[in-house]
Formats: structure tokens, C-alpha cells, sequence
């Protein structure tokens, strides 16, 4: 069965094709870091991570980017009260966000490039896209024009003016949905020279910078939350258009919404679960195990009751995983007992091949634990040992133990 991954530009199911046969480019927005991560901003990274674990498992080699963004607004305001530096501050909570990727048995990423050390490859791409016509400016502030290359909804599929409705529209650009792609210096701000003036780049040029620098010119998978598609992976696109005539982006893949009482959690909203807090009581591969029992895709509301039912779900599989080394029956393995074996490592495969559905493969780990408890005393030793390797293979991909 091949592997189809849902594509939210084309909204349908497509066969995993990579540019590179020999590579697999994932870039993943990463946070910005003025302040610890939450459980909505794990459940995005685990996601990640086991796409680009069962890409390994089929024999890709994968380099997958998380970037981390330390350069903002938020970050300098915040820096100003505490009576800090920005990039003190900033480099204090990128390291505490890449311990909680480590507690989350998230695996080391091919890079995790800072915004602030690739800003002249930035300037380079911005003072490239005004030399044809990109770019104006209001105020020593600069904006891309998103109207000459179709404009927003290529992700959405929905028109700006109406995921905008309830937002305030900045006065004095040529249209209200131009986006700020040079912002100038002011008291206070970390910023370079450019030909445009002092100052430094906006969000979205950031991400699309980083990733052709780091990444090349043909990215396989851009992923993100939600939350991201419009305006700022709309954004990607726009400047990929104008910058290199084609979308760089050969799938665009988001996972749904971390809710809380129904309501989307955010930093800005305030209803938000530090993931610190979580871990503090559960542990990182509870909280894992959590995550994936829901579709990538699927929207997950916080309870507490659902972590405590992962738990127990958990324990069964590692309480299985220990039974089967303790089996010390002789004896070749039996045929019925190796088309069992073979038959759930299908599921499992299976489930996964259709856009990483977890759900579906951790369903089919437990039923392979509850047909195998109910006469563990029949099992010998060499069937044992194939059963191992099934769950060794299926813990590569979902990452419970840490094992690997």
C-alpha cells in the first residue's frame, strides 16, 4: 500500500511522492520564544515527529527543520518588563523549549536554525523581490503586494475578507491584506541595515528564508498548526511565487486544533496548559501516547480523564512488551501464530499509510496485546521474539519508550 498524505492546498488524499527520491525535506514552523510551550504546541511537534519517523521506517532519509523564532514584537515587549535583553530572553526559552521536545522523546531535528542568525539571507530575498516590483513602502515600513500573484485563499480556500471579518484593518497600504515584509527600526529593537533602512524582517518572510536556506529550493512537507495556514503559510506561497515563479511546497500539512472547553488554546487567550505542567503529572511519553490516540488532523479537546485512559491504554502495551521477554517456552514458531503476528504489523502498517492515522495503528497494537494476554503461557519463544519485533518496529514510529 503506498503512502497518501492529505495536501490542504489541493484538500484531497495524495500519494507521498518526494522531489529527491534519496531526501525528504520536512520544515515545521516552530514557536516564538517569549515564553514556555503548552500542550497545543506539543501536540504539533509529536505529529511532526511521527511522520518523519515512519518516513525513516520506509527507508527515507529525512531531514526535518524546526525553526525557532526570536525575533518578534512579543519577545522585545516582554524583555522591556523583565528589564532583559530580547535575545537573553530569547535564547533562555529556545532552550527550554528543545528540553521539552527531548521530554517529549521528540527526535533531534536536522536543524533548528534561530531567525535572528539567517536575517541577511532575508534582506538578500526582500531587496530582490523590491528590485521587481514586490514590495512598496508606507511610513519606512514595507509591505508585499499579495495581489499580483492571485492573492490569499490557495490554502483556505476561503476569501481574506472573510477570515478577517472581526480583525482591525491597518490603514495606508495599497490593500489591507499586504503584509509586512520589512519592518523599520525603532527604539529599543534588534535590527540590521538593508537598502530598505534599518530594521528587520516580518513573520512570514522569516520562515520562508529559513527554509530555502537551510532546506534547498523543493520542500516536501510544510507543516504547522491550523492556526498557520492563513495568513502565514498563505504568506509562504506568495513569496515562493514571487521569488521563484513556483510553490516551493510539495505538501502542506496541518494538524488540527488543541481546544479547552471547546474554545481554541492559545497564549493570547489565556486558556492555555503549560506543557510543564502536564509533564510534571503524567510524564512525556503519557502525554505522547495522549496525543497520538487522536488523528493528526482532528481537533482535541483537554481532559484530564482522556491522559489518565491513555495511561492505562499505555501500560498495556509496555505490560505486553514485558510479558513476551519473559516467555520461555522451545519450540519453532507456528504458522497460524506467524500469520497473527503478520496480520496486526499489516494493520498497523496500513493505518499508518493512510495519512498517519494513529488512532487506527495504536488500535491495532492493543488488540495485538489482548490476543496475545489471553493465553501468553502458549506463546514459545521464537514466536515471542517475532511479536518483539513488531512492537520494536510499531515504538520507532509512535516513540512511547525512548527506546531508539
Amino acid at each position: 500500500m503506498a503512502l497518501e498524505i492529505f495536501d490542504s492546498k489541493t484538500g484531497t488524499l495524495r500519494e507521498f511522492r518526494p522531489a529527491d527520491p534519496e531526501i525528504v525535506r520536512m520544515y515545521v514552523c516552530g514557536p516564538t520564544v517569549y515564553t514556555d510551550a503548552h500542550i497545543g504546541h506539543a501536540r504539533s511537534y509529536v505529529s511532526f515527529d511521527v511522520m518523519r519517523r515512519y518516513l525513516e521506517l520506509r527507508g527515507h532519509r529525512v531531514r526535518m527543520v524546526i525553526n525557532i523564532t526570536d525575533l518578534d514584537d512579543v519577545i522585545d515587549q516582554k524583555a522591556a518588563r523583565l528589564g532583559e535583553k530580547p535575545e537573553v530572553l530569547a535564547a533562555r526559552y529556545g532552550e527550554r523549549f528543545l528540553e521539552d521536545l527531548r521530554t517529549l522523546n521528540v527526535r533531534p531535528s536536522y536543524a533548528n536554525p534561530r531567525v535572528s542568525e539567517n536575517v541577511p539571507a532575508m534582506i538578500g530575498i526582500i531587496e530582490k523581490l523590491n528590485e521587481e516590483g514586490y514590495v512598496y513602502e508606507v511610513d519606512g515600513n514595507h509591505y508585499f503586494r499579495t495581489t499580483l500573484l492571485g492573492g490569499y485563499g490557495q490554502l483556505t480556500h476561503e476569501r481574506p475578507e472573510d477570515l478577517l471579518a472581526d480583525e482591525p484593518i491597518m490603514e495606508g497600504r495599497e490593500n489591507p491584506f499586504d503584509f509586512l515584509i520589512w519592518k523599520k527600526s525603532k527604539e529599543g529593537m534588534v535590527s540590521w541595515d538593508s537598502s530598505l533602512g534599518a530594521g528587520r524582517p516580518g513573520w512570514h518572510i522569516q520562515c520562508y528564508g529559513i527554509m530555502r536556506g537551510v532546506l534547498g529550493d523543493s520542500i516536501d512537507i510544510h507543516g504547522g498548526g491550523e492556526d498557520l495556514k492563513f495568513p502565514h503559510h498563505e504568506s509562504n506561497i506568495l513569496i515562493s511565487l514571487a521569488h521563484k515563479g513556483k510553490d516551493a511546497i510539495g505538501y502542506h500539512v496541518h494538524n488540527g486544533f488543541m481546544t479547552r472547553g471547546k474554545e481554541k488554546m492559545s497564549k493570547s487567550l489565556g486558556n492555555f496548559v503549560p506543557l510543564r505542567d502536564v509533564f510534571e503529572r503524567f510524564g512525556g511519553s503519557v502525554v505522547r501516547f495522549y496525543l497520538l490516540r487522536s488523528h493528526y488532523r482532528e481537533t482535541i479537546d483537554y481532559d484530564e480523564d482522556d491522559i489518565e485512559k491513555a495511561q492505562q491504554d499505555l501500560d498495556l502495551i509496555l505490560g505486553f512488551e514485558k510479558d513476551l521477554k519473559e516467555v520461555e517456552k522451545d519450540g519453532k514458531p507456528r504458522g497460524f501464530v506467524e500469520e497473527e503476528i503478520a496480520r496486526h504489523r499489516k494493520t498497523f502498517m496500513d493505518s499508518m499509510d493512510n495519512d498517519f492515522d494513529t488512532p487506527g495503528a495504536i488500535t491495532a497494537l492493543l488488540d495485538f496485546a489482548g490476543c496475545a494476554k489471553t493465553s501468553p503461557d502458549d506463546l514459545r519463544t521464537t514466536e515471542a521474539r517475532l511479536a518483539l519485533g513488531v512492537l520494536s518496529e510499531a515504538d520507532s514510529v509512535l516513540g512511547l519508550t525512548g527506546a531508539d
